[in-house]
């Protein structure tokens, strides 16, 4: 794991999973920490949707969304990328959600 990726994965434990203990909560590595990522997240009202895609080479995405009145808007999402794991997409998403939220009225993000 890359030092931006555990600084990121530092960031979304101090939220979602508070009592997990720091040196040992590895979402990128065990599927138990990643489970607790996504309840974590679903807990502060955030919804996960995943997707896969060869385009010629496999590519993975992971964003949380949002229940509005309106719809379910994209909170985080970590965009098309070539992550090794599905892991390291939802990790992305959820940092952007939980720290740069993704604004409706920014076309941008």
């Amino acid at each position: 794991m890359t030092d931006d990726l555990r600084r990121m994965g530092e960031r979304v434990r101090r939220i979602v999973a508070p009592d997990a203990d720091p040196s040992a909560f590895d979402p990128l590595g065990s599927w138990e920490d990643l489970g607790r990522l996504v309840d974590g997240m679903e807990g502060q009202g955030y919804y996960l949707m995943v997707s896969t895609a060869r385009m010629p080479h496999l590519k993975r995405m992971a964003a949380f969304h949002v229940v509005t009145k309106e719809g379910f808007p994209c909170a985080g999402s970590s965009g098309w990328g070539p992550f090794e794991t599905i892991a390291e997409a939802v990790l992305r998403a959820a940092d952007e959600a939980l720290y740069r939220p993704r604004n409706e009225e920014d076309p941008t993000r």
